[in-house]
């Protein structure tokens, strides 16, 4: 086993030191564990590389790790740098796990103040409410944002997604296989289709009392 994790390090090495004669192969670099990944994207970042995405898998590694608030500054640099909404959403989960839920929703609104008419966005802060400890504000002011984010694009596959999600958790299960119902004749392709083919699997034998 010890000689299998050395040989993916030197692997992940090898890698990021050839990295900066072509593409950086990132899905072969994330098979290695998370202290191999750190390894390899500081490497990468101390050689000059400059991908975006390299911050952003830098910060997965770093959660992984459990090291979150490094974590939590390489999220924030790929979101400031970039605007990578993936970046946001990660920063947010680690903000919240840090105790500092305020200052996720604060990076939030001040997002949605510089993109009024970005839907996913408006979407990612739903999922964001639908979280709040505070459960009854937080479900209507999450619900709220969903339809400001239909309000802007009715096919907004995020905003489905989440709207269904919510339904589901709350009890409303007809409202919830509407959704993702929906989500599903949108874009049977789109990661989110796959995931609501789950849940609708699971809510129809819901609703058979299965």
């Amino acid at each position: 086993m010890t000689l299998i994790r050395t040989a993916a390090a030197l692997l992940l090495l090898l890698l990021a030191t050839g990295a900066a004669a072509g593409e950086i192969d990132f899905d072969s670099m994330d098979h290695g564990s998370a202290t191999q990944r750190i390894e390899a994207y500081e490497l990468l970042l101390k050689q000059g590389e400059t991908n975006p995405e390299l911050l952003f898998r830098l910060g997965n590694a770093l959660y992984d790790d459990g090291r979150l608030d490094e974590a939590a500054d390489r999220f924030r640099g790929s979101w400031e740098s970039t605007g990578d909404l993936r970046s946001l959403v990660n920063l947010s989960i680690v903000l919240e796990q840090l105790d500092h839920r305020d200052e996720a929703g604060k990076i939030f609104n001040e997002a949605i103040d510089k993109n009024p008419g970005d839907p996913v966005l408006i979407s990612y802060y739903g999922d964001f409410l639908s979280a709040s400890p505070d459960t009854n504000s937080g479900i209507g002011e999450a619900v709220m944002q969903y339809r400001r984010a239909l309000y802007i694009d009715e096919n907004c596959l995020e905003a489905h997604f989440g709207l269904g999600t919510l339904f589901a958790r709350v009890g409303i299960i007809q409202e919830a296989i509407r959704e993702w119902d929906l989500v599903r004749a949108i874009d049977s392709k789109h990661a989110l289709a796959e995931t609501a083919e789950k849940n609708l699997i699971r809510a129809h034998r819901k609703m058979e009392g299965r």
